[in-house]
């Protein structure tokens, strides 16, 4: 992207600022500076400023905390993807990082839909499958799109590595399986964090192991196992092997989070919950009971929950359908934009920059013509870190 940060202020007839203490205020404006946020300004701080642009609704950035955006390439449908390293069920060593293409036609969609931070993880293939990502969606080089890394460790429970490995005729081919090689990885780097910690000598201590090293960061807490899993079943493994490891989780997909009496559970606990991609269809038993119903059902026991599109699952400039789809099934409408907001944002511990607008934190901002839920509703433009990064007018994305 060549577009330069601009300074000056951003004016709509509303503006969801979704701090916590105001998510709303009428015929404001939004002062940015050296790709920060300098001033939020009321009407009578209008009279005297530079306005650089000006619709109905004004929101932060939107944050989309699942997807594989860069890996799975939207223009080259017979190329072999990036998302899964399917040769072994075990590769914490790897990450999605050097799999991202910045210049595929996606992350223009992402920019157009008012997408302005994604996670980006690993596929579901393997057991553990490599470590996250969030990055901004405008960039020439993912290196300079980074926000957060690394942010997580993914791996999988459930149909898909016992799919892909059976066709390899090795293990897991079972769920047993693969709650079993994933325990014994972290008992097995929890092993090697206490060998090198108590052996002194250089010569004597194991040999660097990449897989290990970055596994060691979610034992010290230093960031979550980002865990695919869809059905009770697998949540309630997710959260034994939480509870076995003292480790931090979140839990993607969590198809089933309203039944078998896990909303109690899941809200006391205060577990990281990401919805979706719920606009698909029904293709395995890990989404015969998913459900828009599920984040009113969560927020009614007291937990914040995000959405995810898991793009290319469901394209990625999609992600305010999931929420206004949420909305139709009961979620008050603030709590759906929070949700693919600060929510996400929270949940991906980068909400010191983003998914809110407040002093000081990034100049991530979409402008709208209209409801940001409507289907109906164009961005106008989005802007990321005070740069305007897309521009319906001029179709420049």
């Amino acid at each position: 992207m060549t577009e330069k940060s601009i300074n000056g202020v951003i004016s709509a007839k509303k503006i969801y600022l979704l701090n916590g203490s105001n998510d709303v205020v009428e015929n404001a404006g939004i002062e940015i500076q050296n790709g920060k946020i300098k001033r939020i300004l009321n009407s009578n701080d209008m009279k005297n400023v530079k306005i650089i642009a000006s619709g109905e609704i004004l929101t932060p950035g939107f944050v989309d905390a699942h997807t594989h955006l860069g890996l799975y390439y939207e223009s080259f449908v017979y190329e072999q993807k990036d998302g899964n390293e399917a040769t072994n069920p075990l590769t914490p060593e790897i990450q999605a990082l050097d799999g991202i293409w910045p210049q595929d036609t996606c992350f223009n969609q992402a920019r157009e839909g008012g997408i302005t931070t994604a996670c980006v993880t690993p596929g579901s293939a393997n057991v553990i499958g490599g470590v996250v990502s969030v990055i901004k969606t405008a960039g020439e080089r993912v290196d300079d799109m980074i926000i957060r890394h690394p942010a997580g460790i993914k791996c999988a429970l459930g149909i898909n590595p016992k799919t892909v490995y059976k066709s390899q005729k090795k293990a897991p081919t079972t769920r047993m399986a693969t709650a079993h090689l994933l325990r014994k990885t972290l008992i097995e780097t929890k092993e090697y964090m206490e060998k090198k910690k108590k052996i002194e000598e250089p010569e004597k201590k194991p040999p660097y192991d990449q897989g290990k090293e970055n596994l060691c960061k979610v034992l010290k807490k230093e960031i979550p196992l980002r865990i695919h899993c869809a059905r009770s079943d697998d949540l309630y493994t997710a959260l034994r092997i939480q509870k076995e490891f003292d480790i931090d989780i979140v839990l993607d997909h969590a198809y089933e989070a309203h039944m078998a009496g896990l909303p109690e559970i899941l809200a006391k606990q205060k577990t990281k919950v990401i919805l979706g991609p719920s606009f698909r269809v029904k293709g395995s038993s890990e989404s015969q009971n998913f459900s828009f119903k599920t984040a009113k059902i969560l927020l009614d026991h007291g937990l914040d929950t995000c959405q995810m599109t898991d793009h290319p699952v469901i394209p990625i400039q999609y992600l305010p359908i999931q929420a206004a789809l949420c909305v139709k099934e009961g979620l008050p409408y603030i709590n759906a934009l929070k949700s693919i907001t600060i929510n996400a944002a929270k949940i991906l511990q980068i909400d010191d920059r983003v998914g809110s607008i407040e002093i000081k934190k990034d100049a991530d901002l979409v402008l709208f013509n209209g409801d940001p839920l409507d289907p109906k509703t164009n961005v106008l433009m989005t802007f990321i870190n005070g740069k305007k990064v897309f521009d319906r007018e001029t179709k420049n994305s």
